[in-house]
């Protein structure tokens, strides 16, 4: 069991939480338990199937369409249907996770609707409607687990760990997409045997699906004993002071040196004040919109953010094909992998990265900075060398693949951290479903746009990608909020 010290003092004439001194006295000890890496760990399998079973269609669209007799665009739908059922399914699960259920029953809801959609699509895998009505089920599934790293983060994480732990939540996701990817770059997926192919890829995503949901019932719980850092301490501290059933009972007999409750005078002669409960689900949402600089930083989050989830979509009709070319759908297939593998290695730098320094926004910025100058590369590249023959053409898209691929992936870990603590005290589930909202509306605009856009002008397509990067990247440097959190 590893233990965190820290040095507390507080300034006693003040009243706010941001008083927090480290120049005194007492020094205070937050244990984090060893069990906060299992539930991480079950956390990362439900969410690897998800996001597993969302890329499936992708990469055999061709083969799948003949065999369910429809068109290309309806086998691209079973992936955009996650992009148009999370936004209302988020508001109705993460309420309902906030407010009532808690972080154990919301994921192992989450965990429920993966495995049966994924049973749905296995036993009904030769008819497009089954498959359909399957991926409905799985796409709810998302709503529940999207937004849920940064929750687990503050509810079992430490202040120096939390970076890490929400890179590993979100790089879970990222890994799901790239065995999706993988496999079926590896596996032949041909039209002689691909029902007998389907059948057992189908039900090893099932069997993965079950694997999760008995994971979560195992390890999962809503919050270790004690609280792991100085904000979650405080608000539990908050919680417990103005509604005692809300709040969970120590089972230790430590006692915490924390900040002060907030408090709100009553009015200019009251002689007394009011304690002010952590915000709940709406209270949070409000947190998140209630002013400019709060929306500007949603709509940098979700435009670039969005872009991370738009690429792998085209990725087949953007980079070139034919005589002369050194692109086959194999090496394709291979580098979308790449760009799924370069985003699993920017979450987790970048969460370390934060965690040592606390430098939320210069890192942000230079992330987004990377990602626009990377999607500039790939652009300029599928431009003035559409066949892509040339070693410098092949140097250009392999650069700016992997660039952004990093450098997305990297603020989705940065983004969803720095906005929890833009927000604080608000609710992390709330307000990482809110950013998630954002990036999936914006990701199904540009999937919109590409549609129209992908056959006659795709160099065109990624200058509108590379405008969302550079736009991104302005909202955020001219927003100057600082994180609020205390460490």
């Amino acid at each position: 069991m590893s233990t965190v010290l820290l040095n507390l003092a507080i300034d006693r004439d003040e009243t706010s939480a941001a008083t927090t001194r480290t120049t005194t006295t007492k020094q205070e000890a937050f244990i984090l338990y060893p069990h906060r890496w299992s539930v991480l760990a079950s956390f990362t399998v439900l969410s690897a199937s998800s996001s597993w079973m969302w890329i499936t269609w992708s990469p055999i669209t061709l083969q799948v369409a003949e065999l369910w007799k429809v068109s290309h665009g309806a086998v691209d739908a079973l992936a955009g249907v996650y992009l148009y059922i999370y936004v209302p399914c988020s508001f109705l699960s993460l309420y309902w996770v906030v407010t009532y259920a808690g972080l154990r029953q919301g994921l192992l809801a989450g965990a429920l609707f993966n495995a049966a959609g994924a049973v749905l699509r296995y036993t009904g895998r030769n008819s497009y409607r089954s498959v359909y009505i399957g991926t409905l089920f799985a796409a709810v599934a998302q709503s529940f687990t999207l937004a849920t790293p940064p929750l687990i983060a503050g509810h079992w994480f430490g202040a120096s760990e939390r970076g890490t732990a929400t890179a590993l939540g979100v790089l879970a996701n990222q890994a799901g997409t790239a065995l999706g990817l993988g496999v079926t770059c590896a596996v032949d997926f041909n039209r002689s045997n691909l029902q007998e192919r389907l059948q057992v890829y189908l039900g090893v995503q099932a069997a993965v699906a079950a694997v999760a949901v008995l994971l979560v019932y195992i390890f999962v719980a809503d919050h270790p004993p004690t609280p792991p850092s100085v904000a979650t301490a405080f608000l539990l501290q908050s919680a417990s002071t103005v509604a005692p059933h809300d709040c969970v009972s120590n089972t230790t007999e430590e006692t915490y040196l924390l900040p002060p409750p907030r408090q709100e005078k009553m009015d200019d002669s009251s002689s007394y004040t009011k304690q002010i409960a952590p915000p709940n689900y709406w209270q949070s949402i409000r947190l998140v919109v209630g002013e400019w600089s709060s929306i500007s930083f949603l709509l940098s989050f979700g435009m670039s953010v969005g872009v991370y989830y738009t690429l792998p979509t085209f990725f087949s009709q953007l980079l070139p094909h034919g005589d002369g070319t050194h692109w086959s759908f194999t090496v394709t297939g291979w580098l979308g992998v790449s760009y799924q593998l370069a985003g699993v290695l920017g979450s987790f730098v970048s969460g370390r990265l934060v965690d040592a320094t606390q430098h939320y926004r210069a890192a942000s910025l230079l992330l987004l900075g990377v990602a626009a100058l990377s999607l500039l590369v790939f652009g300029v590249t599928a431009s003035v060398a559409p066949l892509g023959s040339s070693r410098l053409a092949v140097a250009g898209f392999v650069l700016g693949v992997v660039g952004s691929g990093f450098s997305l992936a990297a603020w989705n870990t940065v983004g969803l951290e720095f906005g929890t603590s833009l927000s604080y005290p608000a609710n992390e589930a709330a307000v990482a479903g809110i950013l998630e909202c954002a990036a999936e509306l914006a990701g199904f605009l540009w999937v919109t746009i590409g549609g129209f856009l992908i056959e006659t002008a795709h160099a065109e397509f990624l200058f509108v990608l590379v405008a969302a990067a550079g736009a991104s990247f302005l909202l955020l440097g001219f927003n100057h909020t600082e994180a609020k959190r205390p460490r």
